[in-house]
């Protein structure tokens, strides 16, 4: 909720959420001029529809501890190294798991290249972020939050922050965004010569006035 109070949904059908989970992808690929609305109209007519909801995992309103486990699971990397061996003699990669119903097995065997294009699934594209804040945890939620309490313009101060900087750090967050979005925060758009961060600006009136 937009209070930040966490509230439990009734039980929903996992057939009435794949009905809507259906409804909108077809919707979305007619939109995107992918999709012929006549042949979607017929595929919500299907039987089998071919979407299936997962809505079996319950969190209780107190249950801290089973929140933070959610979001581990939803942000989780895609494998594990320590069930992944390869071996460089035969070029093949050899993932160990829990047992498989169907192939009743605990591993899977194959080339280091099929691996590596079914990893590559995983990766997102350029500037396409993977989590999504919602409700209380919004930036528009966050935002009205902070506006909340307006600074008045005779408190509002620039704080400059003359500590040398620990350049562990700055390395660290500077190469981050450029291994994720290609762009090295640091270097000047105009001239390319590398810039010097002197202050964090947080406070809505000092921002107003800056503008």
């Amino acid at each position: 909720m937009p209070s930040g109070t966490f509230r439990v949904l009734p039980p929903l059908s996992s057939d009435v959420l794949a009905g809507a989970l259906r409804h909108k992808v077809l919707a979305f690929l007619c939109a995107e001029g992918r999709l012929d609305p006549e042949l979607a109209g017929r595929m919500c007519q299907w039987r089998h529809s071919g979407f299936s909801v997962h809505n079996q995992v319950r969190v209780k309103a107190g249950d801290a501890a089973g929140r933070r486990r959610l979001a581990r699971y939803m942000i989780r990397n895609p494998f594990a190294l320590a069930k992944m061996t390869y071996d460089p003699n035969t070029a093949m990669v050899i993932y160990r798991s829990k047992l498989h119903a169907t192939l009743k097995r605990n591993y899977q065997l194959m080339p280091a290249l099929k691996w590596l294009r079914l990893l590559l699934n995983h990766i997102p594209d350029k500037y396409e972020h993977l989590v999504r804040y919602y409700g209380y945890y919004s930036n528009r939620s966050r935002g009205t939050r902070r506006l909340a309490e307006p600074l008045s313009d005779e408190h509002a101060q620039i704080t400059i922050d003359d500590r040398p900087p620990d350049r562990r750090c700055k390395a660290n967050w500077a190469r981050l965004i450029q291994k994720v979005y290609e762009v090295d925060p640091l270097e000047c758009p105009n001239c390319g010569a590398a810039m010097r961060i002197i202050a964090l600006i947080d406070q809505p009136a000092v921002i107003e006035r800056i503008r």
